[in-house]
């Protein structure tokens, strides 16, 4: 496989290689802010598109995408198109961007024609203009190094904060931060979330009755309105459920919660912030799109909750979603990150595991299918970063 192949693995996410991914997505995860570690390289695997709209194919082994190894963040789609998008930041501070840009999600970085496909990376920014950057499912949200908030993509939902439902090619200006500057920047499929130095954050886009946004709305939002509760020190946004960790290290979600992924013991959606536990020790959390989600404590303990129909808790069961905050094992973790029904983590060695649904496109990457209702390891050490969404995985190493 040639270099231009794995570029367009990597520029593909969301085909099944998607969160948020992340996310942070992480993709998912959120939204991908990186461990700002120099000289990593970019791996992927699982189900990936011999190109554009083209049949899905697997790669069973972690594969690298970007020959060359300046690597110091990743921000990867967070939707289930066929095609995705993804940024990239380089040790210099030179930032790339490729693949789809039907909504002009690659920022005019290309030019201002919406619609091609860029399978190999094209310089965003190579002046430092940036701090912080989250990609959704088809726009991006990112701050200045003034603490301005731009936005630019897709606006259907009213996700760029700008008054309107008109999308945009180039960065255009959100709102200015109430009360403080903006410190950081979450993207949802849909929305955007954003926080300012007070820990107050504000949310805009994508809502229905399972009230994603946190702010009591039942609906689609232009303009932002502020979450309710907080301050708040980080945030987690899926594709329709938020997690979030109040500055007395409390956990709190919202949104949708047909499987439980809110932690609260039951299966209702929440408009605004409900308290996971009574726990004050929480220090980073994920959401899956696949409706599950992670949250890791102080003393590095690793806890699932939400939809566990393949096993991607990792609690040695499946079949049964999980509706409170339950420990995977007795390990310790730094990150964990879900797809749609595989997960993928790092534990506090910095090896890489994986667990739940490896049926068919090697998701696990370790260059076999077949499932595990608990984590099996699949990388040695000095991985620093995943990604996951549906069939397919990707991670930062050193």
């Amino acid at each position: 496989m040639d270099r231009r192949e794995f570029l367009k693995i990597l520029a593909q996410c969301s085909a099944g290689v998607g969160a948020s991914i992340a996310a942070e997505r992480a993709f998912g995860m959120p939204i991908m802010s990186l461990t700002k570690s120099s000289n990593q390289k970019i791996y992927m695997w699982g189900q990936k598109f011999t190109n554009f709209g083209g049949t899905a194919t697997a790669e069973l082994n972690h594969t690298l995408c970007f020959p060359r190894n300046k690597w110091t963040d990743i921000f990867l789609c967070k939707n289930g198109a066929v095609a995705g998008f993804g940024y990239a930041k380089e040790k210099n501070g030179n930032i790339y961007c490729w693949g789809d840009n039907n909504y002009g999600q690659l920022g005019g970085a290309p030019g201002t024609i919406v619609g091609p496909f860029y399978p190999t990376p094209v310089l965003f920014d190579s002046v430092g203009t940036w701090t912080k950057i989250s990609v959704g499912g088809s726009h991006v949200a990112a701050i200045k190094n003034d603490g301005t908030l731009w936005a630019w993509g897709n606006n259907v939902s009213g996700q760029l904060g700008k008054g309107d439902f008109i999308s945009s090619v180039t960065p255009v200006p959100m709102s200015t931060a109430p009360g403080g500057t903006w410190v950081d920047v979450y993207c949802g499929n849909g929305q955007t979330f954003a926080r300012n130095s007070s820990g107050v954050i504000y949310a805009v886009g994508a809502c229905s009755t399972s009230g994603t946004l946190g702010t009591g709305a039942t609906s689609s939002q232009h303009t932002f309105a502020q979450v309710v509760g907080g301050p708040w020190t980080t945030l987690a946004a899926g594709s329709s459920h938020v997690l979030a960790i109040h500055n007395n290290g409390s956990l709190w979600s919202w949104g949708f919660n047909s499987s439980g992924q809110l932690g609260i013991g039951n299966t209702i959606n929440q408009t605004v912030p409900v308290q996971v536990g009574s726990a004050y020790n929480w220090q980073s959390i994920s959401t899956a799109n696949g409706g599950f989600s992670f949250a890791i404590n102080n003393s590095n303990y690793l806890y699932a909750f939400g939809y566990n129909q393949t096993g991607q808790l990792g609690l040695g069961v499946q079949g049964t979603n999980v509706l409170n905050p339950t420990q995977v094992g007795a390990s310790t973790w730094l990150k964990a990150v879900g797809g749609s029904d595989h997960a993928l983590g790092i534990r506090s060695d910095n090896t890489l595991w994986a667990w739940g649904n490896n049926a068919s496109y090697g998701t696990f990457g370790n260059g076999v299918n077949g499932s595990s209702v608990v984590p099996i390891q699949i990388g040695s050490k000095y991985f620093t970063h995943l990604w996951a969404y549906q069939n397919s995985s990707s991670a930062l190493r050193k």
